[in-house]
Protein backbone atom coordinates (compact mmCIF):
# COMPACT_ATOMS: atom_id res chain seq x y z
CA UNK A 1 0.00 0.00 0.00
CA UNK A 2 1.35 3.59 -0.90
CA UNK A 3 -0.27 5.16 2.13
CA UNK A 4 1.63 3.72 4.95
CA UNK A 5 0.32 3.64 8.73
CA UNK A 6 1.97 5.97 9.99
CA UNK A 7 1.12 8.65 7.13
CA UNK A 8 -2.73 7.58 7.00
CA UNK A 9 -3.04 8.38 11.00
CA UNK A 10 -0.18 10.53 12.47
CA UNK A 11 0.37 12.82 9.19
CA UNK A 12 -3.62 13.26 9.17
CA UNK A 13 -3.67 14.18 12.33
CA UNK A 14 -0.84 16.71 12.01
CA UNK A 15 -2.36 18.54 8.74
CA UNK A 16 -4.56 20.23 10.70
CA UNK A 17 -1.93 22.42 11.87
CA UNK A 18 -1.49 24.10 8.46
CA UNK A 19 -2.77 26.33 6.81
CA UNK A 20 -6.47 25.69 4.90
CA UNK A 21 -5.71 28.16 1.95
CA UNK A 22 -8.26 28.37 -1.08
CA UNK A 23 -5.28 27.28 -3.77
CA UNK A 24 -3.23 25.02 -1.87
CA UNK A 25 0.11 24.23 -3.62
CA UNK A 26 2.56 21.08 -2.40
CA UNK A 27 6.03 19.88 -3.09
CA UNK A 28 7.11 16.03 -2.16
CA UNK A 29 10.60 15.85 -2.45
CA UNK A 30 12.16 12.33 -3.02
CA UNK A 31 8.64 10.98 -2.65
CA UNK A 32 8.69 7.98 -4.26
CA UNK A 33 6.46 5.36 -4.75
CA UNK A 34 4.06 8.45 -3.18
CA UNK A 35 3.22 7.87 0.41
CA UNK A 36 2.94 11.88 0.84
CA UNK A 37 0.61 12.56 -1.92
CA UNK A 38 -1.58 9.30 -1.48
CA UNK A 39 -2.39 10.56 2.47
CA UNK A 40 -2.65 13.76 1.45
CA UNK A 41 -5.09 13.13 -1.14
CA UNK A 42 -7.12 10.24 1.25
CA UNK A 43 -6.96 13.58 3.81
CA UNK A 44 -8.84 16.14 1.46
CA UNK A 45 -11.37 13.67 0.18
CA UNK A 46 -12.59 12.93 3.35
CA UNK A 47 -12.65 16.55 5.32
CA UNK A 48 -15.42 18.43 3.96
CA UNK A 49 -14.23 21.94 5.41
CA UNK A 50 -11.10 22.03 3.08
CA UNK A 51 -11.16 25.12 1.63
CA UNK A 52 -8.55 24.54 -1.28
CA UNK A 53 -10.51 20.16 -2.01
CA UNK A 54 -10.77 21.40 -5.77
CA UNK A 55 -7.99 23.87 -6.38
CA UNK A 56 -4.87 21.68 -4.38
CA UNK A 57 -1.66 21.45 -6.85
CA UNK A 58 1.11 18.99 -6.38
CA UNK A 59 4.68 18.61 -7.73
CA UNK A 60 6.84 16.19 -6.80
CA UNK A 61 10.29 14.55 -7.14
CA UNK A 62 11.60 10.94 -6.63
CA UNK A 63 14.70 9.40 -8.31
CA UNK A 64 13.44 8.17 -11.73
CA UNK A 65 12.79 4.40 -12.12
CA UNK A 66 13.26 4.91 -15.92
CA UNK A 67 16.96 6.82 -15.55
CA UNK A 68 19.25 3.90 -16.76
CA UNK A 69 22.31 5.45 -14.42
CA UNK A 70 20.32 5.53 -11.36
CA UNK A 71 21.32 1.97 -9.39
CA UNK A 72 18.32 -0.38 -8.98
CA UNK A 73 19.29 -0.64 -5.62
CA UNK A 74 17.99 3.18 -4.60
CA UNK A 75 15.02 2.85 -6.78
CA UNK A 76 10.96 1.92 -5.98
CA UNK A 77 9.52 -0.84 -7.92
CA UNK A 78 6.54 0.72 -8.26
CA UNK A 79 6.45 3.23 -10.51
CA UNK A 80 2.05 3.23 -11.23
CA UNK A 81 1.85 7.08 -9.58
CA UNK A 82 4.40 8.06 -11.78
CA UNK A 83 3.23 6.98 -14.84
CA UNK A 84 0.04 8.29 -13.87
CA UNK A 85 0.55 11.71 -13.57
CA UNK A 86 3.89 12.16 -15.00
CA UNK A 87 3.14 16.11 -15.64
CA UNK A 88 3.77 16.50 -11.74
CA UNK A 89 7.03 15.08 -11.58
CA UNK A 90 10.70 16.90 -11.70
CA UNK A 91 13.72 14.86 -12.77
CA UNK A 92 15.97 18.06 -12.92
CA UNK A 93 18.29 19.18 -15.25
CA UNK A 94 19.90 16.04 -15.93
CA UNK A 95 16.17 13.55 -15.50
CA UNK A 96 17.81 11.43 -12.95
CA UNK A 97 15.75 12.80 -10.29
CA UNK A 98 18.71 12.95 -7.52
CA UNK A 99 17.91 16.52 -5.84
CA UNK A 100 21.84 16.49 -5.10
CA UNK A 101 22.27 17.40 -8.32
CA UNK A 102 20.34 20.48 -7.93
CA UNK A 103 22.54 23.37 -7.95
CA UNK A 104 21.73 27.06 -6.95
CA UNK A 105 21.11 28.27 -11.00
CA UNK A 106 18.65 25.28 -10.95
CA UNK A 107 16.73 25.84 -8.20
CA UNK A 108 16.29 29.26 -8.91
CA UNK A 109 15.05 28.60 -12.35
CA UNK A 110 12.56 25.70 -10.62
CA UNK A 111 11.29 28.98 -8.28
CA UNK A 112 10.68 30.98 -11.44
CA UNK A 113 8.79 28.24 -12.96
CA UNK A 114 6.69 26.83 -10.23
CA UNK A 115 6.44 29.50 -7.24
CA UNK A 116 6.30 29.00 -3.69
CA UNK A 117 4.39 26.23 -2.07
CA UNK A 118 2.72 26.14 1.31
CA UNK A 119 3.74 22.71 2.27
CA UNK A 120 7.04 20.71 1.16
CA UNK A 121 7.44 16.95 2.53
CA UNK A 122 10.54 15.18 2.00
CA UNK A 123 10.96 11.37 2.73
CA UNK A 124 14.84 11.26 1.18
CA UNK A 125 16.53 8.18 2.68
CA UNK A 126 19.55 6.11 1.23
CA UNK A 127 20.36 2.05 1.69
CA UNK A 128 22.58 2.10 4.90
CA UNK A 129 22.50 -1.69 6.11
CA UNK A 130 26.36 -1.97 4.71
CA UNK A 131 26.78 0.36 7.06
CA UNK A 132 24.54 1.21 9.43
CA UNK A 133 26.59 2.91 12.09
CA UNK A 134 27.60 5.83 9.50
CA UNK A 135 23.68 6.33 8.70
CA UNK A 136 23.76 9.65 10.18
CA UNK A 137 26.66 10.76 8.03
CA UNK A 138 25.64 9.26 4.73
CA UNK A 139 21.99 10.66 5.07
CA UNK A 140 23.07 14.42 6.32
CA UNK A 141 23.41 15.61 2.63
CA UNK A 142 20.54 14.64 1.50
CA UNK A 143 18.66 15.91 4.02
CA UNK A 144 20.39 18.89 4.08
CA UNK A 145 19.39 19.64 0.31
CA UNK A 146 15.81 18.70 1.08
CA UNK A 147 16.09 21.62 3.60
CA UNK A 148 17.82 24.04 1.70
CA UNK A 149 15.82 23.56 -0.80
CA UNK A 150 12.00 23.73 1.26
CA UNK A 151 13.66 27.28 2.77
CA UNK A 152 13.86 28.44 -0.98
CA UNK A 153 10.68 27.40 -2.35
CA UNK A 154 7.93 27.51 0.66
CA UNK A 155 6.00 30.86 0.84
CA UNK A 156 5.98 33.31 3.93
CA UNK A 157 4.05 31.26 6.69
CA UNK A 158 4.30 27.67 4.77
CA UNK A 159 5.39 24.28 6.86
CA UNK A 160 7.55 21.78 5.94
CA UNK A 161 7.42 17.68 7.16
CA UNK A 162 10.72 15.56 6.34
CA UNK A 163 12.34 12.50 7.68
CA UNK A 164 15.79 12.69 9.61
CA UNK A 165 17.20 10.51 11.45
CA UNK A 166 20.05 10.43 14.20
CA UNK A 167 21.42 13.85 15.24
CA UNK A 168 24.16 13.01 17.59
CA UNK A 169 27.37 14.53 15.74
CA UNK A 170 28.39 18.47 15.17
CA UNK A 171 27.47 19.46 12.73
CA UNK A 172 23.70 17.75 12.38
CA UNK A 173 23.10 18.79 15.73
CA UNK A 174 24.40 22.52 14.30
CA UNK A 175 22.39 22.66 11.01
CA UNK A 176 19.13 21.46 12.93
CA UNK A 177 19.55 24.30 15.27
CA UNK A 178 19.70 26.96 12.29
CA UNK A 179 15.82 25.35 10.92
CA UNK A 180 14.75 25.70 14.87
CA UNK A 181 15.39 29.95 13.84
CA UNK A 182 13.21 29.58 10.42
CA UNK A 183 10.21 28.22 12.10
CA UNK A 184 7.87 29.09 14.58
CA UNK A 185 7.02 25.71 15.93
CA UNK A 186 8.75 22.58 15.36
CA UNK A 187 7.63 19.40 16.81
CA UNK A 188 10.13 15.83 16.20
CA UNK A 189 7.94 12.20 16.70
CA UNK A 190 8.85 9.07 16.05
CA UNK A 191 6.16 6.92 13.64
CA UNK A 192 4.09 5.11 15.90
CA UNK A 193 4.90 2.30 12.88
CA UNK A 194 8.30 2.96 13.03
CA UNK A 195 10.53 -0.01 14.38
CA UNK A 196 12.58 0.37 17.61
CA UNK A 197 16.00 -0.54 15.48
CA UNK A 198 14.85 2.23 13.16
CA UNK A 199 16.26 5.81 14.05
CA UNK A 200 14.27 7.43 11.78
CA UNK A 201 12.27 10.74 13.16
CA UNK A 202 9.81 12.72 11.45
CA UNK A 203 10.63 16.74 12.34
CA UNK A 204 7.30 19.08 11.61
CA UNK A 205 8.12 22.33 11.13
CA UNK A 206 4.94 25.16 10.95
CA UNK A 207 5.38 28.55 9.82
CA UNK A 208 8.12 29.90 8.59
CA UNK A 209 9.14 33.01 9.33
CA UNK A 210 11.06 34.97 5.69
CA UNK A 211 12.20 38.27 8.18
CA UNK A 212 13.73 35.74 10.39
CA UNK A 213 15.72 33.73 7.37
CA UNK A 214 16.77 37.24 5.84
CA UNK A 215 18.47 38.60 9.15
CA UNK A 216 19.84 35.26 9.89
CA UNK A 217 21.46 35.38 6.46
CA UNK A 218 22.34 38.75 7.10
CA UNK A 219 23.72 38.33 10.58
CA UNK A 220 25.73 35.44 8.99
CA UNK A 221 26.85 37.01 6.08
CA UNK A 222 28.31 39.98 8.53
CA UNK A 223 30.18 37.84 10.71
CA UNK A 224 32.21 36.35 8.19
CA UNK A 225 33.08 39.27 6.55
CA UNK A 226 34.21 40.37 10.13
CA UNK A 227 36.14 37.68 10.24
CA UNK A 228 37.45 38.29 7.44
CA UNK A 229 38.53 41.64 7.17
CA UNK A 230 39.32 41.69 10.93
CA UNK A 231 41.58 38.40 11.86
CA UNK A 232 42.48 37.69 15.00
CA UNK A 233 45.65 36.21 15.72
CA UNK A 234 47.01 34.44 18.58
CA UNK A 235 48.89 37.41 19.91
CA UNK A 236 46.15 39.60 19.75
CA UNK A 237 43.66 37.23 21.15
CA UNK A 238 46.11 36.49 24.58
CA UNK A 239 47.25 40.08 24.65
CA UNK A 240 44.04 41.20 26.10
CA UNK A 241 43.68 42.43 29.61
Amino acid sequence: LLIKRFWHSTFGKYLKHFKCLYAYRTLHLCEGPGAFISALNVYILLNKDIQFKNKWMWYANSLNPHFECNEPSSLFLDDELITATQDHWIFGPDNSGNILHWDAEYLLKLQSELGSFHLVTADGSLYCQDDPKEQEALTFPLIKQEIEIAKLLLTEGGSLVVKIYTFTSEYTVKFLKEITELFQSIHLLKPSCSKPGNSEVCSLNFNILRCAQFFAEHQKDMLQFNLVTFPITKEILFSVN
